[in-house]
């Protein structure tokens, strides 16, 4: 497999399919491929460096191993995926978890009819049985995003921990977040300010030294010490703008992946934005690429000039054309 693995939709004037392509350098891709034989629209992608899971909205899994040939794997018909990511355990073994949120048309259980609920999938393989290992207690309630970091800060100065973390909306008025410590068996809610809206996605980042971590909202972003701190800073967005993610990269610079703006900085706290008329923003990725680092956001648009900008230097963007509408990326270490 090459370095960044995309999925996403390829539209033509006669209909839109999704499709899949790779990448040494983000500017030479592959032919096409098609991960799902339904017209679904990819919501994510993951490798652990051997195999790669592709995720859509009905609760579906495209496996490969070489970006070509797909089997399908069903996490659980009818969950919405919105999210899928994997780790290693200190072991060595792998975790692969799937987030979003499942309707439960007829109700079940606790759950009376047409209750949608945020909900968390596990396994060791992607093409083994899936486990629902969380399920969230309020209906309307949904998760954006999940991710795995390293020495996370679970409380200030007292504990760090290997972490994974889930961020949403707690199907009431506020952000959620849950996070678990034993690779996705688990999970505890972690503490959320009042006023603080749906949370998209988040990143974790040395700021003066001290890992913090960074929560993407809609019209800001916001920074506190760990997961269970009652300050939290605000930092703003554009009008209008939403920070559906955030990636830090090389040489301490981080980049909230605005809707309508990308947020470059190399202190994380002064920011510049850079935007193109016309454009939305998808997805935003960063890779060792001739000594140094390459930086590519990708964007959809009703027109059909661009699909994507790259940068060696964070600060000229150059324009490029794939012809992916990118929804997800990864990396292949």
């Amino acid at each position: 497999m090459q370095t960044i693995l995309v999925a996403g939709v390829l539209n033509q004037p006669f209909g839109s399919w999704p499709v899949a392509s790779q990448s040494y350098d983000g500017i030479t891709w592959t032919n096409f491929s098609i991960p799902f034989n339904t017209n679904e629209c990819c919501t994510g992608i993951a490798t652990d460096g051997v195999t790669v899971a592709i995720s859509n909205q009905r609760g579906d899994l495209a496996i490969t191993t070489n970006m070509d040939e797909y089997s399908s794997v069903i996490v659980n018909d009818g969950f919405g995926i919105t999210d899928i990511a994997q780790s290693l355990d200190a072991n060595g073994y792998n975790h692969w978890l799937t987030v979003g949120s499942y309707n439960y048309i007829n109700g079940y259980g606790p759950y009376p009819p047409q209750t949608e609920v945020a909900q968390i999938y596990q396994t060791t393989s992607p093409t083994s049985a899936w486990a629902m290992v969380f399920t969230h207690p309020t209906n309307g309630s949904l998760f954006y995003q999940v991710n795995y970091f390293v020495d996370a800060p679970v409380i200030y100065g007292v504990e760090t921990a290997n972490t994974w973390v889930a961020v949403g909306f707690d199907g009431i008025s506020d952000g959620d977040i849950w996070y678990s410590l034993d690779y996705g068996t688990s999970w505890t809610r972690a503490l959320v300010p009042k006023g603080v809206g749906t949370i998209y996605s988040v990143a974790l980042y040395q700021l003066d030294g001290i890992d913090v971590w960074y929560w993407g909202c809609n019209g800001k972003f916001f920074i506190s010490s760990d997961l269970h701190s009652t300050l939290w800073n605000e930092i703003a967005l554009n009008i209008g703008d939403t920070a559906v993610g955030i990636v830090a990269g090389a040489t301490n610079a981080i980049v909230v992946n605005g809707v309508n703006n990308l947020y470059i900085s190399v202190d994380g706290l002064r920011f510049i934005t850079f935007s193109q008329p016309g454009y939305v923003f998808n997805n935003v990725v960063v890779f060792q690429h001739d000594n140094g680092y390459r930086w590519v956001v990708f964007a959809r648009s009703t027109l059909t000039q661009y699909t994507m900008w790259y940068t060696d230097n964070l600060t000229t963007w150059l324009p490029w054309n794939n012809g992916i509408e990118v929804q997800g990326s990864c990396v292949n270490t």
